[in-house]
């Protein structure tokens, strides 16, 4: 008979549960071993995203843009011109993307790996970049911090970005799960087939940025101009803009969509991070190319730069075929995001705990096995032999 509220028969102990510190590999928060790795790389994009915010804010100070407007314009409407001080709509998504993935990371979620990754290699192009244009080019250090008198503050920006990113790299690096000997490093098991299917999807669309980048080049863009300003910032290909202009990030989705889908076709756990940031990004984008040309004549009969309508897109081939990216693109890039969130984080015996002496057993406990010649103690006995007595005495010598 066992009263309410014991975990066990009469006279046994109740057992005391414990958090267990390496959690099954299935398990969407990370071990405690990893979480200080986790907790400062959230910290770093944190900190770098809030910054940008910051430097947003205080771009107000020096334009006409009302924070209405600015709003606008960054929740749906590309038709409103904004200032160069207040960045623009890669950089938006950008500042969002690290503080979710900030977050996450602070939360432990082993999802936030791929994503702060991704952000890592993304940001480190684009400080090295802005500061190779700073070093290489006279003419644009005067645009860029000559008339302001804010030179150390943005220098120190972007030096403080590189670092950042190289921090994180290293910080996510090593805290990925090592696989046990033997184990593969690929996700197995029910709903791993989502990976193969992911990778499909987004060399799919990185084929449609390569697409666009052929039709730019075509279109009497001087290639060498083009890639120069890919790692230049000084380059004046289609006009200066800070941290990074379209061509740019453009080329950089193109190369994370290929390196990305080819991961996801290895089955590599670690994609799940970095397709879904990279797929929440390009929905962003889409979704408001579609408003933008739903609405394009009753919305914004005041635009300062009138968006075409999809009368005027279908005009021609090339409307087409942007209907064609964007639509077709958006559908792609919801269907990665609901295929990413049921795949599986890794097979059962993907992973193995490096556990400290002392510490516990890795996840699951290996049940106890008896003595050899002994039995399982059977439950009666339990209940009629008082724990823990004396061994009986010696039978005296004849």
């Amino acid at each position: 008979m066992t009263p309410t509220g014991t975990g066990g028969p009469v006279g046994t102990p109740t057992p005391t549960r414990h958090p267990h510190p390496y959690p099954h590999p299935q398990s969407r928060w990370v071990p405690r071993r990893q979480l200080g790795a986790y907790l400062a790389a959230g910290l770093l994009l944190t900190m770098f995203g809030r910054l940008i915010v910051t430097w947003i804010a205080f771009g107000f100070g020096f334009v006409d843009t009302s924070v209405g407007e600015f709003l606008q314009a960054v929740l749906f409407d590309r038709s409103i011109v904004v200032e160069q001080e207040l960045l623009a709509e890669h950089q938006w998504a950008l500042t969002v993307a690290l503080l979710v993935v900030g977050l996450l990371a602070l939360l432990g979620r082993r999802v936030a790996r791929g994503g702060a990754l991704l952000l890592a290699f993304l940001m480190a192009a684009i400080a090295l970049r802005e500061l190779v244009g700073l070093a290489t080019d006279e003419r644009f250090r005067d645009w860029y911090v000559g008339s302001n008198g804010l030179a150390g503050q943005i220098i120190g920006t972007w030096v403080m970005a590189l670092l950042i990113a190289v921090g994180v790299l290293v910080l996510m690096l090593r805290a990925g799960d090592r696989p046990a000997p033997g184990a593969p490093a690929a996700a197995r098991g029910p709903g791993a087939a989502r990976y193969t299917v992911v990778g499909v999807l987004l060399i799919v669309l990185c084929l449609a940025e390569v697409g666009w980048i052929i039709r730019t080049l075509a279109d009497g863009v001087d290639a060498g101009d083009y890639f120069l300003g890919l790692v230049d910032a000084s380059v004046d290909t289609y006009g200066n803009q800070i941290a990074g202009s379209w061509a740019f990030f453009g080329f950089a989705y193109a190369v994370a969509l290929l390196v990305t889908g080819l991961l996801a076709l290895l089955r590599r756990p670690v994609v799940r991070g970095a397709a879904l940031t990279l797929a929440g990004t390009l929905l962003y984008f889409q979704l408001r190319f579609v408003v933008n040309t739903t609405f394009a004549e009753s919305l914004f009969d005041d635009a300062q730069w009138p968006h075409p309508t999809w009368s005027m897109q279908t005009d021609h081939l090339e409307g087409w075929l942007r209907i064609l990216t964007m639509v077709g693109g958006a559908v792609l890039a919801a269907v990665v995001i609901a295929l990413v969130l049921g795949a599986p984080e890794r097979d059962r015996a993907g992973t193995e705990a490096v556990v400290p002496p002392g510490a516990m057993p890795r996840w699951p406990a290996p049940p106890a096995q008896p003595a050899p010649g002994t039995g399982p103690t059977p439950p009666s006995a339990l209940l009629t032999a008082p724990p823990n007595l004396p061994p009986p005495p010696a039978a005296p010598p004849r």
